[in-house]
């Protein structure tokens, strides 16, 4: 999962083999563009000259020649032009130079028809992994949120060892989420079930890093995926073999994919709203929220994630709170930075400045004190700690840099509010007998809580 954003590793030890990696370049090499020099260029020059385009010598010299081939290139595969060799632009080239592969499919389209739930059940099957019989969870996923089943498989293989790792097994935990290498087994975020942490997987990766414009998007496949998803630069190689795997097994290959990219028209998803996984009534007491007293509350999730200070906003950060900071240093100070949610160097060197044209200390971090002043300045209802709540449903949002959000919305008028993991949300004493084995399980996954508010899990309650 996303090391440098979010909160999941493909780092937690993974005891598995796969097949050799297809041949991929476009998640590895750098950016570059005119006046660039080294190996990169040489291989631009190389694959350019292959498909025709005129570059001058192979010298690793990105100049004019060089310049214009990549400009007509990137107009003739309907790119941006602008003359700078980015990931998509890698990946056209792959495409063009290498053939289908599945780190360049569009992962926006479903799999063909032979990956089905009787072919995903056998694959998981024969490989011994705990997950067969989830076939038609992920084929669900598939046609809710228009997110290739064969993609959810081998990622979730990838980062669970093919359902057999200890975050998977205890916590339904299928992807990876807060598995840090510090602390994986406690840090992990929990699932309510295995089903609905793939149709929670599903609505994340489209919303976020396959739409054109989402936050996390560079191009909608696995090498696009690779840049903000995760930091390890073989991440989208080893799933794009692991889905080699299943196709093959399934009697199909890479030319049924459709590769990206492509003038084919992409089906909108049946949703975009976040999957809700219903527990009945499950009975909790909350505690102190570290920054509100009390557990604050919205009138929606949206609003939630979007008004509520979940920890200090740093370099590294990201999310729409990032996107707001940006927005206001850009109106007070005239920072020029571009919203894209990304905490980098700019946006702390912006902060450093609005920091000390404010007097305050100049750490380049945007503090509880300075959402409250200048960012959200409304009152924030909250429900003090201590008070005894009913959970109705769990549903999942992101809260940037930390990560994951559960939560059950509200209900008789008491609007929606998040109550951190680390609020413990117990005890748990109430279920109703012939609801008992659904409602279990959504008990069983909240008295599993980790300590470390970096999961941030949060759950919607109803006051008894």
């Amino acid at each position: 999962m996303n090391f440098k954003k979010l909160l999941a590793a493909s780092s937690v030890p993974m005891l598995l083999t796969v097949a050799a990696p297809v041949a991929v370049y476009a998640q590895t090499e750098p950016t570059i563009s005119y006046g660039s020099v080294g190996s990169a260029v040489t291989t631009l020059q190389k694959d350019l000259k292959s498909l025709g385009y005129s570059v001058g010598p192979i010298d690793g010299d990105f100049g004019p020649k060089t310049l214009s081939a990549v400009k007509s290139f990137q107009q003739a595969h309907k790119l941006t032009v602008d003359g700078v060799v980015g990931p998509q632009t890698w990946s056209a080239l792959q495409s063009a130079t290498h053939g289908a592969s599945f780190t360049n499919v569009d992962l926006r389209y479903s799999a063909p028809s032979d990956i089905n739930t009787k072919t995903i059940n056998s694959f998981l099957s024969k490989n011994g992994s705990p997950m067969n019989g989830l076939g038609q969870s992920f084929m669900n996923a598939q046609s809710t949120y228009g997110v290739d089943a064969n993609y959810l498989v081998s990622h979730a293989i990838l980062e669970s060892a093919w359902g057999k790792s200890q975050i998977a097994l205890a916590k339904n935990n299928l992807f990876g989420y807060g598995a840090y290498d510090s602390n994986p087994g406690d840090d992990a975020g929990m699932f309510p079930s295995d089903s609905y942490a793939i149709m929670f997987q599903a609505w994340e990766v489209r919303n976020n890093y396959l739409n054109p414009g989402s936050s996390e998007y560079v191009t909608p496949t696995l090498t696009g995926m690779n840049v903000h998803y995760a930091t390890d630069p073989n991440w989208a190689s080893s799933i794009g073999s692991l889905m080699n795997e299943l196709a093959s097994s399934a009697g199909g290959n890479v030319n049924q994919y459709q590769q990206y990219p492509s003038t084919a028209i992409v089906s909108q998803p049946k949703s975009n709203a976040e999957p809700v996984y219903y527990v009945n009534g499950a009975a909790g007491t909350t505690q102190q929220n570290p920054y509100y007293g009390g557990v604050p509350y919205f009138s929606s999730l949206s609003d939630g994630m979007s008004d509520m200070f979940f920890g200090p906003l740093q370099n590294g950060s990201s999310g729409s709170g990032v996107s707001k900071v940006q927005r206001y240093l850009n109106q007070q100070i005239g920072a020029g930075l571009t919203v894209d949610g990304q905490y980098g160097p700019a946006t702390a060197a912006a902060v450093k400045k609005f920091e000390a044209k404010h007097g305050l200390k100049q750490d380049g971090v945007w503090s509880f004190a300075m959402w409250t002043k200048y960012i959200y300045t409304a009152s924030t209802p909250t429900v003090p700690a201590g008070s005894s709540v009913e959970i109705d449903q769990i549903a999942q949002g992101m809260a940037g840099a930390y990560g994951r959000t559960l939560v059950s919305y509200c209900g008789r008028g008491l609007g929606r509010f998040p109550i951190r993991e680390t609020d413990k949300c117990l005890p748990f004493d109430g279920c109703e007998s012939n609801q008992h084995k659904h409602v279990h399980s959504g008990l069983q996954f909240q008295r599993q809580i980790s300590t470390n508010r970096d999961v941030a899990l949060r759950r919607f309650c109803r006051r008894k």
